[in-house]
């Protein structure tokens, strides 16, 4: 044996993606590779005797080995989360509640100013936390199972709430979470992780 080469393609698409590495020194023992996480590579490594151009180098190749590189995907660039408030509808004419019916004034109120009744104590606005991420904002998307919300207390160093979202993701994924469940406070870190 002269040399060593090694060949090696994509199970999924063993055409388009075969490679031959460059001549070996056969006293090597390893070779280093450039290969994509989270997909099956097949492998063999091809023993050649060198004929110096007089004829075609004689190859024997090993038997075909399976190998994947499991891979933790990774933000390149945190998500978007935005506390926004929910529009609450307004009430419409035909809501007898807030368009009354117009009496004609009884003799005794004739020139009297009525008193306005108290106003209503005014609802607490409602907010939804808005969360967004492009699936370029992940280093290696072919690589994500599942993506986990965890709204985090700080102080106690516990998870108040959790919520994972599973594939098929789109391109760009938007949730909104009702801020009952994560309310808005200094206390509270809202943490995104990729699986």
């Amino acid at each position: 044996v002269d040399y060593f080469q090694l060949e090696y393609y994509q199970q999924s698409d063993p055409v388009g993606t075969a490679k031959l590495s460059g001549k070996i020194n056969r006293h090597r023992h390893s070779h280093d590779i450039d290969i994509k996480p989270c997909s099956d590579y097949l492998f063999k490594v091809i023993a050649s005797e060198d004929w110096k151009g007089m004829r075609e180098d004689f190859r024997m190749a090993s038997d075909t080995i399976s190998f994947r590189v499991d891979y933790t995907p990774k933000f390149k660039r945190p998500p978007v989360v935005k506390e926004r408030r929910v529009r609450v509808p307004r009430p419409s004419r035909t809501d007898t509640a807030a368009y009354r019916e117009r009496r004609a004034p009884l003799f005794e109120e004739v020139g009297k100013t009525p008193t306005p009744p108290p106003p209503p104590p005014e609802p607490e606005v409602p907010y939804n936390v808005w969360i967004s991420w492009h699936l370029s904002y992940i280093d290696w998307p072919m690589c994500l199972d599942y993506f986990e919300f965890d709204y985090y207390d700080t102080v106690y160093n516990e998870s108040t709430f959790k919520k994972t979202f599973k594939g098929p993701f789109q391109p760009r994924m938007e949730v909104e979470l009702l801020n009952e469940k994560v309310p808005c406070d200094e206390e509270y870190a809202f943490v995104a992780r990729v699986y």
